[in-house]
């Protein structure tokens, strides 16, 4: 009821006050900012990339890798599908269609999301690259729902929450999200993990820890920052904790799953790892991977930015060179990774502050011998913490534009390279 108090208008009883109904109740909702944000970053990118694959002058530049055959497409399904099959999405394919072999590597690739794909696409009568499309793209919206829902809960606060869908949207490597690779699923599990963690719902976080470990090899670290934020909810007391931190057992089950088909398909295992030595990668400590990638990045600062006389700039930003691939930007996307994380210990929860150290570590000790920091601008995309960072420093509208629009600019440079089959991360 509302009620009046002198000098002061009337003042409303917010328990009694009526809920939205109908469209207001739907804008009010979770839902639309998660949405709204796919669906402007899909529009974006995939229009981007459809125009970049159907220009004439683009395509006949692109050197496509023939280590397998491709799926045959139309015109039309060359334009809006092609891209998202680049690289990776060959291998993700393939694994889909054919399943693993023992001569070709790929056990290296982790199951769930071919499983998926496999899955979805007997449903769309075997277009698989569709079905491939299609998972990523609503992993993605899922991951979305999640992550608006998780910066809700962080920061009290609908403005935050969508500045961080937003800077996750104009990431450099956010078109990952749409091609046929295991970024947008993995994204989802996760952050749905954190998110039924802070909601105590201990069952649901561990299931979906478990099926992230089944999509990639780093799930397996979900163990910890769950296991530190278990005890971050009881005041990190160590006394008789509950029978329910048992549950976090099950996050290994989906990579022990996963080296028991390794055995008796092959042999042994662990022959998912064996295999990472035909993708270049080793075992290294990390303070050797970092002066290697320092090194390389100083020899590669020193070259020319146009190495062909009748090359634009322009022209060697987007294709001919490694400016925007190579070992420099590879080593500042993991600088960047550092510093949001260090900046985050002091203003996330110690779960995330875990979350995002741990996951640093895998690209130091194991590094590719072609760069040392390959692909970590990839990584770092699914490592959703540092979105609720840059999220918290970015309070300033002014900074906070500036950042987001040189993100964007460097995103549609990302996206032109990727569509063209050069290698971007």
């Amino acid at each position: 009821m509302a009620s009046r108090q002198s000098g002061v208008g009337p003042v409303v009883d917010m328990a009694r006050a009526p809920a939205p109904t109908g469209l207001h109740a739907i804008l009010a909702s979770d839902l639309v900012p998660p949405l709204a944000v796919f669906l402007t970053s899909s529009i974006l990118i995939v229009s981007l990339a459809a125009i970049v694959v159907s220009s004439p002058f683009v395509a006949a530049e692109i050197s496509v890798p023939t280590y397998f055959s491709r799926p045959s497409l139309t015109p039309l399904e060359e334009s809006l599908l092609g891209t998202w099959q680049h690289w990776d999405g060959l291998w993700y394919l393939k694994i889909s269609t054919h399943g693993y072999a023992v001569d070709d590597y790929s056990i290296a690739f982790f199951p769930l999301y071919p499983i998926l794909v496999k899955l979805l696409g007997d449903l769309l009568q075997t277009h698989y690259l569709l079905a491939g499309v299609v998972l990523s793209s609503l992993a993605y919206l899922a991951g979305l729902l999640y992550l608006y829902r998780l910066a809700r809960l962080e920061f009290s606060s609908r403005g935050l929450a969508l500045t961080t869908l937003i800077y996750l949207a104009v990431f450099p490597t956010s078109f990952f999200f749409f091609a046929v690779y295991s970024e947008s699923l993995y994204l989802a599990l996760t952050v749905a993990a954190f998110y039924y963690l802070r909601r105590r719902s201990w069952v649901a976080a561990c299931l979906l820890g478990m099926l992230a470990s089944l999509t990639r090899s780093t799930g397996l670290l979900l163990i910890v920052p769950l296991a530190i934020e278990y005890f971050h909810q009881r005041g990190f007391s160590l006394r008789r904790p509950g029978w329910d931190l048992g549950y976090l057992l099950l996050i290994p089950l989906g990579s022990l799953c996963y080296a028991v088909y390794n055995f008796f398909a092959f042999g042994d295992p662990f022959a998912f790892l064996a295999a990472q030595e035909h993708w270049y990668r080793n075992f290294a400590l990390p303070w050797d991977t970092l002066r290697d990638a320092w090194d390389k990045a100083l020899l590669e600062a020193n070259i020319p930015l146009v190495t062909e006389p009748g090359d634009s700039l322009i022209w060697q930003l987007l294709y001919t060179g490694n400016l925007v691939s190579g070992q420099v930007f590879n080593l500042l996307f993991f600088a960047l990774g550092v510093l949001l994380a260090a900046f985050g210990a002091t203003r996330l929860r110690p779960a995330y502050t875990a979350y995002l150290f741990l996951n640093l570590l895998p690209p130091l000790v194991s590094p590719s011998d072609l760069m040392p920091l390959l692909s970590v601008p990839r990584f770092l995309l699914v490592l959703f913490p540092v979105f609720f960072v840059l999220a918290s420093l970015g309070r300033n509208r002014f900074v906070n534009g500036l950042t987001i629009g040189g993100l964007f600019l460097l995103l549609i440079v990302f996206v032109i390279r990727f569509a063209g089959w050069y290698w971007v991360a």
